[in-house]
């Protein structure tokens, strides 16, 4: 069975930007950044130079454009287990790109930053509740599939 006939949930073509990091057998952190290439409610394809090794557990923030007006992206946190790294194969070496994919799990996270950002975490969770998220991104059913509820 190959990898693609694995996958249980659909994926969203969704290229954003893509920051991500990973503990090392001798206990630091290792960090990068990338793109995404894809995503699904359960997980995540990522093209970066730096990749994580295969097994290693991962934290990450996919930031996605800003909606309805807001002048702040929309930060998607994820965690999970890299599940597999492909090495690029192109015409060119030019073309090569490295990534990897990763088996996730999304959630909010809040922070201090600002006085108004719980007040904006719980209007995003209604317009996601609501459907009001342009869905062409597919932020709407991760949302609502990583909650276990249907569009």
């Amino acid at each position: 069975m190959t990898h693609l006939e694995k996958r249980h949930t659909r994926r969203y073509e969704l290229t954003n930007p893509v920051k991500f990091w990973w503990p090392t057998p001798s206990g630091s952190v290792q960090g990068s950044q990338g793109t995404t290439l894809d995503i699904s409610s359960s997980g995540v394809m990522v093209i970066a130079r730096k990749c994580p090794p295969r097994g290693a557990r991962i934290q990450a923030t996919i930031y996605v454009a800003p909606q309805d007006g807001s002048d702040r992206p929309l930060e998607l946190h994820v965690e999970g287990i890299v599940v597999r790294i492909e090495s690029g194969k192109a015409t060119r070496p030019s073309q090569r790109s490295r990534g990897f994919a990763a088996s996730v799990h999304f959630y909010f996270e809040l922070s201090n930053d600002s006085d108004d950002l719980e007040q904006d975490a719980s209007e995003t969770r209604d317009d996601l509740t609501a459907g009001r998220v342009d869905e062409s991104s597919g932020c709407a059913e991760l949302f609502h599939r990583s909650r276990g509820s249907e569009l």
